[in-house]
């Protein structure tokens, strides 16, 4: 899968960000950068504000357990950005190159994304992106926006573009489940049929995640709560093919899985109760959507020493999936289990000390498949998995 970004640019080669880069080999390579701010010097991405790298690790961030920190939603999708925004400012006319360069990036549509985060908007009501919202729909490109932090002016204070049917607008809650104080409220000044918006609330409150400079912070915001949902999308459409550039599907799936707030909103509803202008249809709850959409069946099993027969604790266990790898370790007696999406995947166990041995399974739905590695003494080497990507 691959998502977007269009923010202020990138650091692309964090160690949270870099391998998911889509053009890793060739950073400055127009069908994975676009500058429309001319910031940038060399071609290569950048980021001179921090925020586009921070919604980035939320939405793809690496989970290699050696990093300080593994803050990303979908860490097996690819990521590629457009910078339209410098400082704390976004400029019309470059919000618009970017979301022209999103149809076809590097001038092949076969580049685009599935998926594009928006951690930016503007007053309500200003239909001036609807032709931008409705081309990335129809090209198949989940629109996701964050919903604005104008909150304090109280109810229909979200942000365009979020506000528009077409958008999937998304608020901020805290960790205890309030919503934002700052998190704009519905409902949309948009005239015609009452509609939610916004439409989920994602964790939006003392979200940490990547920064420039190999760094890692803490920040709040509606920009913090879009990029949850984008990755989850992300996710979904990983294990489930036939959801991807069907829209409709993907609203409803999302806000018919989302968790019941559990505080009421303070601004209305526009179906007698089902949803609120606060919260949207609830939380997000991407296991529950999965769970919906997605086959799932479980792996069992044990890595032992071909020599002795003894269990190897500790050791590591690799399932890797179009290029999407999963990591388990298993435990003293060299025991492993995961749930995982039906599908074939080619899994991997090494072990220090020991050779790596790869085997292929296929996980079937709601059933439990076992398999078993015996690893080959390689004295005074240690052997990992290759993840191929």
């Amino acid at each position: 899968m691959r998502v977007a970004s269009i923010d202020t640019g990138a650091q692309w080669d964090h160690p949270a960000l870099r391998e998911a880069y889509a053009c890793k080999d060739a950073p400055s390579n127009s069908a994975c950068w676009w500058d429309a701010t001319n910031v940038c010097t060399g071609g290569l991405p950048c980021d001179d504000q921090g925020h586009g790298t921070h919604t980035i690790g939320t939405m793809i961030g690496s989970d290699d357990p050696t990093l300080t920190h593994r803050v990303g939603m979908a860490p097996g999708a690819q990521w590629i950005a457009c910078k339209a925004c410098s400082g704390t400012s976004c400029n019309g006319l470059n919000l618009a190159d970017c979301a022209d360069w999103l149809l076809a990036p590097g001038g092949n549509p076969n580049n685009r994304p599935q998926v594009v985060n928006n951690s930016w908007g503007g007053p309500g009501g200003n239909l001036w992106f609807t032709s931008k919202v409705e081309s990335w729909r129809a090209a198949g490109i989940f629109p996701v926006f964050s919903a604005g932090n104008d909150g304090q002016k109280g109810c229909s204070s979200l942000n365009s573009p979020g506000d528009y049917p077409q958008s999937f607008s998304v608020a901020a809650h805290s960790q205890s489940g309030w919503i934002g104080d700052f998190s704009s409220r519905g409902p949309s000044t948009i005239s015609g049929q009452p509609y939610t918006k916004p439409n989920l609330t994602a964790p939006g409150v003392g979200i940490l995640s990547a920064l420039p400079t190999n760094q890692w912070a803490y920040a709040s915001g509606t920009s913090m709560a879009a990029p949850h949902v984008a990755g989850a999308a992300a996710l979904l459409y990983s294990c489930a093919p036939a959801l991807r550039g069907n829209m409709t599907a993907t609203f409803e799936l999302l806000q018919q899985t989302a968790d019941p707030p559990l505080y009421g909103g303070s601004c209305g509803t526009p179906d007698g109760g089902q949803s609120n202008y606060t919260y949207g249809y609830g939380y997000l709850n991407v296991l529950r959507a999965g769970q919906a959409v997605c086959p799932i069946g479980q792996v069992q099993g044990n890595v032992r020493s071909l020599s002795s027969s003894q269990p190897i604790p500790n050791s590591r266990v690799v399932l890797n999936w179009i290029g999407v790898p999963r990591q388990l370790i298993a435990d003293a007696s060299g025991f492993f289990q995961t749930s995982a999406v039906a599908q074939t995947y080619q899994v991997t166990a090494s072990a220090e000390g020991y050779c790596s041995a790869t085997q292929q399974v296929t996980i079937a739905k709601d059933t439990t498949t076992t398999m078993n590695f015996s690893l080959i003494e390689c004295p005074n080497r240690l052997f990992l998995p290759t993840i191929s990507r």
